[in-house]
């Protein structure tokens, strides 16, 4: 009993707390301009509780939320990958030209998909450990190169996968409401937090993400460490864009990198308590965060707003974020030269 009481108070003073508190007020806006509510009517059937919405809201998480597992684990530990959009542009054009050219079941080629994108994560670890670029530019430079090879795979045209069984995928509904793909991204989450938090490696990403350094000398592999998170968060991209594939019937060269998922969940990820430096954070709090930004662009969609401005929130979403992490790491720094005079 006294670890859940712990467990709470640590929730209800740190950032998931606060989103979710934003994300509740959000839904209570959106209901009250969406639906007849005001005028008497009940919240439910129309607007955005409607199951339509309510679909639309969780099929448009997918992308993002994979994302957001992937990238919350590797900058933790001190790391980031800016190519996560191209790299699902290119696994979904492998798997849609396979599927195409060759007499292959779907799940192999999907199996084959994943090896692809494990063999980039492998890709990134080696040229950030072994060739010392940093991770921000070398993930940087190969966007371009995946969405180049993706674009040349495809022709720059659209390739329609028409697999039933693999459609199926995206078609299967929990309650006829809530998508298995968007359960399955809720459920990587909760994996990865709990790896996080309940697991040596999880506390090993802390520490490498914390000082490199100090966890070398503690006797942490720390190469090992940054390779099994790039390969993680290659992998977990992979399975979102191919389950995005599943949705839409079809691998497009350009759909992915325009819509920018990696932006929507790096800003989830540091909206939710994970420093940009590394070291701090968890799972949770990006995940509310995720919703609380999902559910406002639906906010913008339906009040009408045009649809610049919900790519102009996202990005004053990320710079917000950002200057919430440069405050953070002041004060941490404060403390500790409070604490060594």
């Amino acid at each position: 009993m006294q670890k859940k009481s712990n467990a709470f108070k640590r929730f209800a003073s740190g950032t998931g707390f606060k989103l979710l508190i934003v994300l509740i007020i959000l839904i209570i806006i959106a209901v009250l301009i969406s639906s007849d509510v005001l005028k008497g009517g009940s919240p439910f059937g129309k607007g955005f509780f409607s199951s339509i919405n309510l679909r639309s809201l969780l099929y448009k998480l997918v992308l993002p939320l994979f994302m957001l597992s992937g990238l919350g684990m590797l900058l933790i530990s001190g790391n980031i990958d800016l190519s996560v959009a191209a790299q699902a542009t290119l696994c979904n054009a492998f798997f849609a030209v396979m599927m195409r050219d060759t007499n292959l079941p779907w799940w192999v080629v999907f199996i084959l998909g994943l090896v692809l994108a494990a063999v980039i994560g492998l890709l990134h670890s080696i040229m950030v450990l072994k060739l010392n670029f940093p991770a921000f530019i070398a993930t940087i430079g190969m966007s371009s190169v995946y969405t180049g090879i993706a674009g040349w795979l495809l022709n720059l045209t659209n390739v329609n996968v028409s697999d039933k069984a693999f459609l199926s995928i995206a078609k299967t509904t929990l309650f006829d409401l809530i998508p298995l793909t968007t359960l399955v991204g809720v459920l990587i989450v909760f994996i990865c937090q709990f790896v996080l938090s309940r697991t040596r490696f999880g506390r090993n990403c802390f520490a490498t993400g914390g000082n490199k350094f100090a966890s070398r000398l503690a006797g942490i592999n720390t190469n090992r460490i940054t390779t099994i998170l790039f390969m993680v968060c290659s992998v977990i991209t992979a399975l979102g864009g191919l389950f995005y594939v599943s949705q839409t019937k079809k691998a497009d060269p350009t759909a992915v990198t325009s819509s920018a998922p990696n932006m929507t969940a790096l800003s989830a990820v540091m909206l939710g308590g994970v420093a940009f430096s590394g070291g701090t954070g968890g799972m949770v709090g990006p995940l509310i965060a995720l919703l609380v930004m999902q559910v406002l662009d639906n906010v913008l969609t339906v009040i009408g707003v045009k649809p610049y401005w919900n790519t102009f929130a996202v990005g004053a979403l990320l710079i917000l974020a950002l200057i919430m992490d440069y405050l953070a790491a002041e004060k941490r720094r404060k403390a500790l030269l409070a604490a060594v005079q």
